[in-house]
């Protein structure tokens, strides 16, 4: 879950109210609608991206990116890209931005041909940030994987430029979504102070630091919200609502499921459309997503229970998420299936 960025016992209740998970939240016998994959698309244990205002869903697989187009079925793979190290579409044109390869970076149109390339200086782990005009990338290179960035990469479509912000040594560094500015936490006059650099890599100012504060991850249309967890081991999930926040109900981080201890492994996804749903993966929390001991719960936050479940297979853990409308869980493995949300 670090950096992106971009994806429980038994249920008890209690006076917060802990999700249930009643007899009747069973997996939908047939999808509302199955759109098939092409064999290299059908590579298992992927991710799956919902892009350009929902008409687009993408899949990254072993060597490539796959595009779905939801208005006609069509699937086109993008090309042979060697090593994906992060995938970010934006999120409502038809633009998708990859990093692959000996760290470089590709923006690529909704044929897979090149709108933007570039090598990025750093060998860090990458991750990716659009604009909300979706004309400039942001890429943070972390090296080891760490919380420390050692490169700030801007992107300018317009002028088709690319600039580089570089961090020696490595400081803890962040794509602020709100101002749309790059903040390193830096040592300035002995002092700790944040510096704020624009889309154009120019710094603006010094601030004295905040006391760190977790990111809230709202539901589409802010009744209620979460704090963003990094890894297993940080505790329940509690869903609070927005205008008191009060804790309304917790989603809890471990679940027995076949005499196995599961864990909800990502950060839950709110339906892009109905405050009221969230979708989550268990499983086993002792090994990676290659397990095939687990499941993807559908969550009422007003009903306070599993209202779907979803199997993980033989073949591990799907590709999945929301539909753009959200009116299906969507789930990809040899095809796409359209599970209607009750």
């Amino acid at each position: 879950m670090a950096h992106n960025l971009p994806r429980v016992c038994s249920w008890l209740l209690f006076s917060l109210m802990v999700f249930s998970s009643p007899l009747e939240a069973q997996t939908p016998k047939s999808p509302a609608r199955s759109i098939a994959l092409p064999p290299e698309c059908q590579h298992p244990f992927r991710e799956l991206y919902r892009y350009s205002g929902g008409q687009r869903l993408g899949l990254q697989v072993e060597s490539g990116f796959c595009r779905i187009n939801l208005a006609n079925g069509n699937v086109k793979k993008f090309g042979r890209l060697e090593d994906i190290k992060t995938v970010a579409p934006a999120p409502k044109s038809l633009l998708v931005a990859i990093v692959s390869g000996f760290y470089r970076l590709a923006i690529l149109n909704d044929m897979g041909q090149p709108q933007f390339q570039g090598e990025l200086d750093s060998s860090g782990a990458p991750a990716i940030y659009w604009s909300s005009d979706e004309l400039h990338v942001v890429v943070l290179s972390f090296p080891d994987e760490s919380d420390e960035a050692d490169t700030a990469t801007i992107v300018d479509l317009t002028h088709e430029t690319m600039k580089s912000i570089d961090f020696n040594p490595p400081v803890p560094v962040r794509f602020d979504t709100k101002s749309e500015t790059i903040r390193a936490e830096t040592v300035k006059d002995k002092t700790q102070k944040v510096a704020i650099y624009d889309l154009d890599g120019k710094l603006l100012r010094h601030e004295v630091p905040l006391n760190a504060q977790r990111e809230r991850i709202a539901s589409p249309n802010r009744t209620y919200y979460y704090f963003q967890k990094h890894e297993i081991g940080e505790g329940d999930t509690s869903i609070r609502k927005s205008s008191s926040d009060n804790v309304i109900v917790k989603l809890p981080e471990y679940k027995t499921l076949h005499a196995r201890n599961v864990a909800l492994w990502d950060n839950p996804e709110w339906n892009p459309v109905d405050d009221d749903l969230l979708l989550g993966l268990y499983l086993d929390a002792g090994i990676r997503k290659e397990s095939n001991i687990g499941e993807i719960d559908v969550f009422s936050v007003s009903q306070g229970k599993i209202v779907r479940v979803f199997q993980v297979g033989e073949k591990g853990t799907p590709a999945y998420g929301w539909s753009g409308d959200g009116k299906y869980v969507v789930l990809c493995e040899l095809e796409c299936s359209f599970y209607s949300v009750p």
